[in-house]
């Protein structure tokens, strides 16, 4: 039995993939930048970093181009750049757990300030250098036998493609061995330090591993055999690519022992203004009260006060 999907149904997948990536990259981004405490932690703001360009990616796409070619171009070029990032954000995620789990030496070479300075040049200008090829190449656009409703670029099997291809698969392979050899050496590793990554930072990688797998599998698959599309690995694509922030968000929401804590006081802070506001309203009315009820009493001169006399 051979199943099939079309191109309404993928486009509607994607929508609500597209929306819930969004919802979870927004989350980790509000709680990085209101909280000082988190905002302190090098992981955290790996994590942040990449959740921008997850956010991106998911905006990108969504099916917000219609048949208007300019538009087209455009996404295609940012889907291209966003997703790139992310990889390399992952990638610098997946240098990091490696370093800590194996050793001072390596974290010695990787001070905290100038990593994150070599890691915001090589994430965001890596992939902007990338996307210039098949601008160049003008080979960007909509490919009209494909299913997905986002651009990309004009043909599957273009040799453009391997500008995105080529670092696509080496972050996914690195991430995957990363993933694989931390997590054997874990497993005989009893301490502290272990079950947090364990509990922590592994899981991001293996979001990625997730998310950027069946993605990269269905444009490999495209691009060697561009006449035999499989609908399946086209159905994981675009359920599945967008929703890496999505995995992040709840894995961040239930690891992050702050998180709790930020969004408790921020809830009590609102309780208290308003409880405060209404206090002060209240006083406010029951004074006009008292001064109506004495001026349409007709009292004397002397008991009209100034309407902010008692605020003083």
């Amino acid at each position: 039995m051979t199943v099939t999907y079309t191109y309404d149904d993928l486009r509607l997948v994607t929508i609500i993939t597209c929306i819930l990536g969004i919802v979870g990259a927004v989350v980790i981004i509000f709680t990085f930048l209101s909280s000082s405490a988190i905002r302190q932690r090098f992981g955290t703001r790996l994590i942040f970093y990449l959740s921008i360009a997850n956010l991106g990616n998911a905006a990108c796409c969504l099916p917000w181009n219609g048949d208007d070619r300019m538009k087209c171009y455009a996404q295609a070029v940012l889907i291209h750049y966003f997703e790139l990032a992310a990889f390399c954000w992952s990638v610098c995620l997946g240098i990091t757990v490696w370093a800590v789990t194996y050793g001072d030496r390596f974290l010695e070479i990787l001070s905290v300030d100038t990593d994150m300075k070599i890691f915001n040049l090589f994430c965001w200008i890596f992939p902007a250098i990338m996307a210039i090829g098949p601008a160049v190449m003008s080979e960007y656009g909509s490919d009209p036998s494909s299913l997905i409703s986002w651009c990309f670029t004009l043909k599957p099997d273009d040799k453009s493609r391997l500008f995105f291809y080529i670092p696509s698969v080496m972050a996914l392979l690195f991430d995957c061995v990363v993933l694989l050899v931390v997590y054997i050496k874990l497993r005989r590793w009893n301490s502290p330090l272990s079950s947090l990554l364990k509990r922590n930072v592994l899981f991001y990688v293996l979001a990625f591993v997730l998310s950027a797998g069946p993605a990269i599998t269905d444009r490999l698959w495209e691009f060697f055999r561009p006449n035999d599309s499989s609908p399946t690995l086209t159905l994981l694509h675009v359920a599945l690519q967008p929703l890496q922030s999505f995995w992040n968000a709840i894995i961040f929401v239930v690891t992050e022992q702050d998180f709790t804590e930020h969004f408790t006081r921020i809830f009590y802070k609102c309780k208290h203004r308003e409880s405060r506001s209404a206090s002060e309203t209240s006083k406010l009315i029951h004074y006009e009260y008292d001064y109506d009820s004495e001026d349409s009493i007709g009292g004397s001169s002397s008991s009209h006060h100034h309407p902010h006399s008692s605020f003083r």
